[in-house]
């Protein structure tokens, strides 16, 4: 728990936490603009008026709840060595995304997400700057749109694969062949076979 939420009235953290649980459970069943604060305050068993005192509206809502997910994802995925330099771990990842599944299938199937794609593709090439900057890797020398489609699609098609076919594999089976994968002549060039680990 940070500073600020324990600072923060318990009541207002459970309220939170229970649309968060709410939204995530719809989101299996709908699209992002399928569900309306009625679906939400149903789920959650809160009254309208709890949510309108939390949120101005569901856009505000919505934004607060996806950034805070891939927040997550990405935090969850990210793991330090022992010089301090974040890498990111595939087996993190996969065990996130088996934990909460809709985030990834909205961001792959739900058209309405491509703004919280491309954020999510944002903060993972903020997270690879980051590291290639630690590591004092030259200027790139692949495009970065070139290296994020790759890196998306790689991402996105793999997972989608995997959650399609009931999780069949084990996480970490998953994210040792995903390394595999990744361990291209494209992530070479880019500098990056040190980022992602298993």
């Amino acid at each position: 728990m940070t500073v600020v939420e324990s600072k923060v009235d318990p009541r207002i953290l459970k309220t939170r936490k229970k649309l968060k649980e709410a939204f995530l459970e719809l989101l299996s069943n709908k699209n992002i603009n399928e569900i309306n604060v009625k679906d939400l305050t149903t789920k959650a068993s809160v009254t309208r008026g709890t949510f309108y005192l939390h949120f101005k509206d569901k856009s505000v809502f919505t934004d607060e709840m996806m950034t805070q997910f891939i927040e997550d994802l990405l935090t969850d995925s990210l793991i330090q060595d022992e010089h301090g330099i974040s890498k990111f771990s595939l087996n993190n990842f996969l065990n996130h995304v088996e934990a909460q599944p809709e985030l990834l299938l909205t961001l792959l199937k739900d058209k309405a997400a491509l703004a919280y794609r491309s954020e999510f593709e944002d903060n993972l090439f903020r997270c690879i700057n980051d590291y290639r900057t630690k590591i004092n890797a030259p200027e790139l020398s692949v495009p970065k749109s070139v290296l994020m489609n790759y890196l998306m699609y790689t991402f996105l098609g793999y997972v989608d694969g995997w959650l399609g076919e009931g999780k069949m594999y084990a996480t970490h089976f998953m994210a040792t062949t995903l390394g595999k994968i990744l361990d291209s002549e494209l992530i070479q060039e880019a500098d990056l076979t040190g980022f992602f680990i298993y």
